[in-house]
């Protein structure tokens, strides 16, 4: 059996100094792959049941001090085709593509939501 060793108070200001924007990251991020794939919040709505378009308007706020619960980002990321960790860079996002421009960027997360009939055909031209 493995010991479980206590987390000391310096680790964990250190975790909480680091996390302390994570929830403004998320909604950020989550706004602007919404505003770039041009999902409606009732299309959200109606592909994740039991979270509604205004739940949905909430944590895309900055400003939404609630907890955005971990399913909710994960369906969100499932649905946009956008990895999770993708998310924590806020708007950073465009970090994890260099050296393109915005609309590069904008290009690759379309990509998520292709059909695969059509990212084949892209893929061949």
């Amino acid at each position: 059996m493995e010991k479980v060793v206590p987390v000391d108070e310096q680790t964990l200001v250190i975790i909480n100094e680091k996390l302390k924007d994570v929830d403004v990251a998320v909604s950020s991020c989550m706004s602007y792959i919404r505003r770039v794939q041009d999902i409606p919040f009732n299309q959200l709505s109606a592909r994740c049941s039991g979270v509604s378009g205004i739940m949905w308007k909430r944590y895309m706020q900055p400003s939404y001090h609630k907890m955005r619960p971990l399913h909710v980002v994960a369906a969100y990321s499932w649905l946009t085709m956008v990895p999770m960790p993708s998310f924590y860079r806020g708007l950073a996002i465009k970090e994890s593509y260099r050296g393109m421009d915005e609309e590069a960027v904008a290009a690759m997360i379309h990509c998520g939501i292709l059909p695969k009939k059509q990212y084949n055909l892209l893929l061949e031209h």
